[in-house]
């Protein structure tokens, strides 16, 4: 036997649909998405969903772009048979284990310079140890537990793994979607719903339409560039370079070999002198279809461990600091959607965290975000509150309960003094679940009234934060009643002081409660 797993005819992965949980092949899964079939993958990881929704958008595109076909609604057979085109009518490409290590398989390339044990001498047992995550210290996400994998997990980490990886230490290079090698490949895309289906058909009419404008930018070729980079065979000392390449390409960073053991699949790899793609100084601006990139810098966005709150989804959306990708553009025909942000945060060494926010948009947002007149007058307004937000916590909330903690005596504290940092972040995180609603909302409005009762928001959210500190943070026993009174006066004094702009006179404000 040649090859085992082979996507192409195997039902490998498993699909959740509205009839119950079933196995599908890659052809079948590609005409199910068309179809908005499939309601999840129960065996995809959270941090790959990006890696494993941009593998199939852009298999599908390099697949359908051969015939200039625009449309993937498609039979499973036809699609199999573009497929197998794609792959130069090498069959192996889609399977996940090739005894014949001078082929290709499924995200590895073959092997030209040696006997697969003289070249490839790291073992690996599990799909999870392959996969990107670096869980080392077994904290938060144990490592290596996947004992006994299906071959759609090993699958999914090689698509994780191939497409998303970064720097690793010598000889484990990165991809060039990401700035740097400590950076992300990051995902900020606007749709009209998150269907897996319905992305997936927006995704692939998006790309198959802006493919010459992306070609002409980065220098792609427009026909007869590489597309699945694990065809053509790799010595780890050769890269191939941007020019070479279809706009669309599928990545591969590292190289691995799986092999059957028994029932059972392991992976072998090596290191490499060079990465599989030269991108020189691009810094990850090589037009990732889900990557915003820097309007000053000229870099790709890499997500922080600090994640998409709504400070970082105002930058992206409204700030004018980053050229949002196409997929972040408005549907054709408007409406509502939802903006949905993803990506893995990454160090040197370590991982950061995985972080996801989805962000509905009502009708109205969405034409005011879209729209150049509107969007500037709705990122002014959401920078006047980012502004308001700020005062809240630092000119109001943190000297109350300072004055709290510091037990009545006023001034008894240091001057920068972190100790309310923890309610800080509370109030930070109660703002961000109310921020762009109350935003989206206030666009419509007069905006002196929506900004009064933005500010009574505000101060209900600092009022919480404060009882709650004064609840749990330590001050003088003796003096707890004179703190409390304390405090709550200077939280009152200060947010009067602060936002007295804002409140309106005392006769309009019981004219409007009348």
């Amino acid at each position: 036997m040649t090859s085992q797993y082979a996507w192409l005819d195997e039902p490998l992965v498993s699909v959740q649909t509205r009839d119950g949980v079933t196995r599908r092949s890659l052809p079948e899964i590609l005409r199910s998405l068309a179809l908005d079939e499939i309601e999840d993958f129960p065996a995809l990881r959270p941090h790959q969903h990006h890696a494993w929704h941009a593998f199939l958008v852009q298999v599908a595109v390099l697949a359908l772009q051969l015939e200039g076909r625009a449309d993937a609604n498609v039979p499973p057979s036809e699609w199999r048979r573009l497929l197998l085109q794609l792959s130069g009518g090498v069959a192996e490409a889609w399977a996940l284990v090739v005894s014949d290590i001078t082929l290709p398989a499924f995200m590895q390339p073959p092997i030209v310079d040696g006997l697969l044990d003289d070249v490839m001498t790291s073992h690996v047992a599990t799909p999870d140890e392959l996969d990107l995550l670096i869980t080392s210290k077994n904290h938060d996400l144990k490592g290596a537990v996947m004992a006994h994998a299906a071959p759609e997990q090993w699958l999914m980490a090689l698509v994780s793994l191939q497409t998303s990886e970064g720097f690793g230490g010598a000889g484990n290079y990165g991809i060039v979607r990401m700035n740097g090698g400590y950076g992300s490949r990051v995902c900020v895309a606007f749709a009209p719903n998150l269907r897996w289906g319905a992305r997936f058909v927006r995704d692939v009419e998006l790309l198959l339409s802006e493919r010459d404008a992306l070609a002409d930018e980065h220098g792609y070729r427009v026909s007869g560039g590489e597309g699945l980079l694990w065809l053509a065979p790799w010595d780890g000392r050769t890269s191939l370079s941007l020019t070479e390449l279809d706009p669309y390409f599928v990545e591969i960073c590292r190289r691995v070999r799986l092999t059957a053991a028994g029932p059972s699949i392991q992976a072998r790899r090596t290191t490499t002198k060079a990465p599989r793609v030269f991108a020189g100084e691009t810094k990850g601006r090589v037009g990732d279809p889900w990557t915003p990139v820097s309007l000053a810098e000229g870099k790709s966005f890499s997500v922080s461990e600090a994640g998409f709150g709504y400070k970082k989804a105002h930058e992206l959306l409204l700030a004018e600091i980053w050229s949002l990708p196409v997929t972040a553009r408005r549907p054709r025909g408007g409406g509502p959607g939802e903006f949905l942000f993803r990506g893995l945060a990454r160090g040197q060494g370590q991982t950061n965290g995985y972080h996801e926010r989805r962000l509905p948009v009502p009708p109205r947002a969405s034409l005011r975000l879209f729209d150049p007149v509107e969007r500037q007058a709705l990122a002014e307004l959401s920078k006047e509150r980012l502004e308001l937000v700020g005062t809240l916590a630092h000119r109001v909330l943190k000297p109350a309960i300072l004055a709290f903690m510091n037990g009545a005596v006023r001034d008894g504290g240091p001057r920068r003094d972190d100790r309310p940092n923890r309610w800080l972040g509370a109030l930070d995180d109660a703002v961000d679940a109310i921020f762009f609603p109350c935003l989206f909302a206030d666009a419509e409005r007069e905006r002196d009234a929506a900004n009064r009762d933005f500010v009574e928001t505000l101060r209900g959210l600092g009022l919480a934060q404060l009882e709650a500190a004064i609840r749990a943070a330590p001050t003088r026993e003796a003096r707890r009643w004179q703190a409390t009174a304390l405090a709550e006066s200077v939280f009152n004094g200060a947010f009067l002081k602060q936002f007295k702009a804002y409140l309106g006179a005392p006769e309009q404000a019981t004219s409007e409660s009348a």
